[in-house]
């Protein structure tokens, strides 16, 4: 602060993840706290949709017409003419909303194109799911391999500082991305693939471990179910 004004914000120091380092989005926020252009009281259309009408309201008066709408909707088309697509964790009270309204459809898209399958795929590889962050040690990692993840766009803040690191210990980076980007700039490989083809570059990779006999036979005999039928998609035999 400096005359009442706040001219920085700082990570805590003490946080496990971030360890006091803040992504663009959180430094940047002394810009988003004195945009004139910032809502700082609800705003209720008073035209047609497109005319761009609104009136500053009370919290009172914002939720009143909230309220009155939910259950006018609820009382024309059922509770389940409402639909919520949530994001973040920020959706979990909206979730609790939608359920003590009665509705049951509430889905989170992202989950879908993302997180879900990684989850899924996770489970049924290794008997449990990845999580948010992941469970990973980039820190230490010797080889990182990059395919379908762009540290350093997305800015998960964790990851981007572990990537540093790794980057720093001498670690092999290999970035596969039609795009030369941030990560790509530090890598030892960059695999500028067509976009599409990533399953293809893997299949590519599992064909080269199989014929070569650079996979861990002890560990496949042991605990692999299916290994012959990955071979012959991956046209090794």
């Amino acid at each position: 602060m400096k005359d009442g004004r706040v001219t920085k914000i700082k990570g805590n120091p003490k946080d496990p993840l971030s360890n006091g380092h803040l992504c663009p989005r959180g430094a940047g926020g002394t810009g988003l706290l004195y945009d004139p252009d910032r809502l700082q009281k609800p705003m209720v259309r008073r035209d047609k949709r497109g005319s761009q009408v609104f009136e500053e309201v009370s919290w009172d008066d914002a939720l009143g017409v909230v309220a009155e709408n939910f259950e006018r909707i609820k009382a024309e088309h059922g509770a389940g003419a409402l639909a919520l697509f949530s994001h973040g964790y920020g959706g979990s009270w909206m979730k609790h909303l939608f359920k003590a309204y009665g509705s049951p459809n509430i889905a989170a898209p992202s989950y879908a194109q993302c997180r879900g399958p990684r989850e899924v795929g996770f489970d049924l590889t290794f008997g449990s799911g990845v999580g948010s962050p992941e469970n990973t040690d980039i820190r230490n990692a010797r080889c990182l391999v990059l395919i379908g993840s762009h540290l350093g766009e997305n800015m998960h803040n964790t990851q981007v500082q572990e990537f540093a690191e790794a980057v720093g210990n001498g670690a092999s980076i290999i970035v596969v991305d039609p795009r030369f980007s941030v990560a790509a700039s530090k890598a030892k490989h960059f695999l500028p693939i067509k976009p599409g083809t990533d399953i293809a570059l893997l299949l590519a990779w599992m064909n080269v471990l199989i014929e070569e006999d650079l996979y861990d036979k002890d560990y496949i005999d042991r605990y692999a179910i299916g290994f012959e039928a990955l071979a012959k998609t991956a046209r090794c035999r």
